[in-house]
């Protein structure tokens, strides 16, 4: 999977110039969610493809929704803290019944906190490179800035503030 996914994200991780050991950091600790194939790991492999949950024709959010639940179920039971890196439109999909740290990306526009899309993508992909060079294996041990994001914790809403 590293090989095809192509988003903003993945490129700004820049997965193949990372180190084996935080490959290994990914392959051991990072899911993807994904409206093909479901959870799968970035080492797995898959072909090539694209689909995303807003296809026409199909609610691929609710064939997902009951997947996602029972395998976060079953692989946590409340015993690690579940970061989501992912976009609204993933993070949706994560029962209100499991607890979870949501991660937000927002700049200042026009006296306005706004969420912009490449740049909260690209966020994310840094945020994941940085928790794999680094091992991040606890919320409390994200960095409290990153890229000029500066973090504010809310709860479960972890929210990265670009200063003006």
């Amino acid at each position: 999977a590293y090989d095809l996914l192509d988003g903003v994200s993945y490129r700004a991780l820049d997965y193949q110039n990372l180190s084996s050991k935080a490959q290994n950091y990914i392959h051991q600790y990072v899911y993807v969610i994904d409206a093909l194939y479901g959870v799968f790991q970035m080492n797995t492999l898959i072909k090539p493809y694209y689909l995303d949950m807003s296809y026409k024709g199909m609610n691929l959010r609710s064939v997902w929704r009951p997947i996602l639940h029972d395998w976060l179920v079953s692989q946590n039971s409340g015993k690690q803290e579940i970061l989501s890196l992912t976009s609204i439109e993933y993070s949706d999909l994560i029962s209100k019944n499991i607890p979870f740290y949501r991660v937000n990306f927002l700049n200042h526009q026009n006296g306005k906190l706004k969420a912009i899309s490449v740049f909260s993508k690209q966020m994310r992909g840094k945020l994941l490179r940085y928790i794999a060079e680094n091992h991040v294996e606890k919320v409390c041990d994200l960095p409290t800035i990153i890229e000029g994001y500066e973090l504010v914790k809310d709860g479960y809403e972890l929210t990265y503030l670009k200063q003006p």
